[in-house]
């Protein structure tokens, strides 16, 4: 905690002491956000159609076991 509170105080001092950027959004930085957003959408419904894969393969391996044996036989 004493190491903490050092950091926590350089930290507040930074953030306060800050001076114009004088900075431009370059016509790249449009394209590079939709390329992230594409990406991350894409991801998702690899994820999404990866573990309802593995879900279905998961019940119909369960439903197999105990689906065709009644005991009688």
């Amino acid at each position: 905690m004493k190491i903490l509170n050092p950091i926590i105080v350089t930290v507040y001092v930074l953030l306060l002491w800050v001076d114009n950027a004088h900075a431009y959004i370059d016509p790249g930085a449009g394209s590079m956000v939709l390329q992230a957003i594409l990406a991350a959408l894409i991801g998702i419904g690899v994820f999404v159609r990866q573990a309802r894969v593995t879900i279905a393969t998961f019940f119909k391996r369960i439903m197999g076991k105990f689906s065709g044996k009644t005991g009688d036989e």
